[in-house]
């Protein structure tokens, strides 16, 4: 889940990120695949200063069926994992294979390993960089560790030469096709469909409103969905005219996500505003003495901003005010002392309720606390200058941070004059107000009303 915040410092994506010249990709045999393997199509194949996209045959509206694939002719987890070489390496290795790059990994083995389209597969970027394709340590240029990614898709590497006997040399650039080209669709998961990866991205388009849609198809009238084969649907984020390019957003992510994901920086828009934010991981403490309460507290609430909160951690996205589901979750792992009561059973029904607003002082300057000292260890980890995109990149966050910084300075000087839960809970009995002596036995409360 992310919290958005505004910068100044983003920039443009370099001219070499996820490009291809036309001799590389042959148009021509892309777009005669591309005929046969879609169903529904209003879109062709063109080329601009080298990059290849999609080009409107004809004019759509939001939420018109832009491209239709069989779901048999994209590379998904059940294809991959439904690989008979996979199977007899899981078999060596005594285990199903557990990816640390999660699907991404298996559906690059696929792409590896599986008998593809040449058309399609030729047609996927030799150029390409992401930080992931960086054999130097990234700098410290982000509060999230970029250098992970690659860590762990060195071990899902080691993983295959160890149980196939085979060289992997190719794994790095299929993995990179497949987190920057993949697809969310539901039902299925994390998909690469043939002519979807062409589908770019427009800073301009809001993140939230008109992101890159997937749905399982085919569909009927009332968007019901019909017997028959499977296939993966894109539609139209917004109206647009024939000969215009097929345009999405990739989605509200925090710059850092970004670069790791398409190897650029959005440059302008809401997908920019969006995305410059700083990523911090708040978490309980192990030593809590009431932390399989909290745990528990978590498990039975769903959900934080529609993201799982995941063995008692959350990773947030902060550039100046904090999500209220943050400080929700901030709340409740810093709960103690009086203030533990909230975890009785008798509360249990009621408390996440009682969370999203101040519990009490004590509670919630140590919640500010937790803001303020995570931004400056993050801060402190980002003082080493860099270049490029990655000093960019670094520039956004420490600009996000500070305004994190600002807020907590800020908030620190409101705790006397804000309402806590024993205030609100003696509101809404209507004891919030004195004895009243000259009506005789009664209360006069907030609600207007004699006891």
């Amino acid at each position: 889940m992310w919290l958005q915040a505004i910068s100044l410092s983003l920039l443009a994506v370099p001219s070499h990120a996820l490009t291809t010249t036309a001799a590389q990709r042959p148009v021509q045999a892309l777009q005669r695949f591309l005929d046969d393997v879609t169903t529904t199509s209003a879109a062709r194949v063109a080329t601009e200063d080298g990059q290849l996209h999609l080009q409107l045959t004809k004019n759509i509206r939001r939420g018109d069926c832009v491209l239709e694939v069989p779901l048999d002719a994209c590379v998904t987890i059940d294809r991959a994992r439904a690989m008979p070489w996979l199977q007899t390496a899981e078999a060596n290795a005594g285990e199903a294979w557990d990816p640390w790059c999660g699907d991404a990994s298996l559906l690059a083995a696929c792409l590896l390993r599986d008998d593809l389209p040449r058309e399609w597969i030729s047609s996927l970027p030799q150029d390409l960089w992401l930080p992931l394709l960086d054999e130097n340590e990234p700098p410290s240029c982000s509060a999230r560790d970029l250098g992970a990614l690659r860590e762990n898709a060195v071990d899902d590497m080691q993983w295959l030469v160890d149980n196939t006997g085979e060289n992997w040399d190719d794994f790095m650039v299929a993995l990179a096709w497949v987190i920057s080209r993949s697809v969310e669709v539901p039902d299925v998961g994390l998909c690469l469909a043939p002519g979807m990866d062409l589908v770019d991205h427009d800073d301009l388009l809001d993140p939230f409103e008109e992101d890159l849609l997937c749905e399982l198809g085919p569909r009927g009238p009332g968007n019901i969905m019909l017997p028959g084969r499977k296939t993966v649907r894109f539609l139209a984020p917004e109206d647009r005219s024939k000969g215009e390019r097929l345009v999405a957003s990739y989605g509200a992510l925090p710059a850092a996500a970004y670069l790791e994901r398409y190897g650029f920086l959005p440059r302008t828009g809401a997908a920019r505003r969006f995305a410059a934010t700083a990523e911090l991981r708040f978490e309980l403490r192990e030593d809590d003495r009431f932390v399989d309460d909290k745990l528990n507290l978590l498990y039975l609430n769903g959900a934080i901003d529609g993201e799982e909160v995941e063995d008692g951690f959350v990773e947030a996205c902060l550039g100046g005010e904090p999500d209220p589901e943050v400080l929700r979750f901030l709340r409740l792992s810093l709960l103690e002392g009086p203030d533990a009561f909230l975890l009785e059973p008798i509360f249990s029904s009621e408390v996440w309720n009682h969370l999203g607003a101040p519990i009490s002082r004590e509670n919630e300057a140590a919640v500010i606390k937790a803001v303020a000292d995570e931004a400056e260890a993050a801060r402190q980890g980002m003082l080493v200058e860099t270049s490029g995109i990655y000093e960019r990149l670094r520039s956004a966050e420490l600009d996000a941070l500070e305004a994190t910084q600002r807020w907590a300075d800020a908030e620190v000087l409101t705790l006397p004059a804000k309402e806590y839960y024993q205030e609100r809970r003696l509101k809404s009995l209507g004891l919030d107000t004195e004895w009243d002596e000259t009506e005789g036995n009664q209360w006069t409360g907030s609600r207007g009303a004699a006891w």
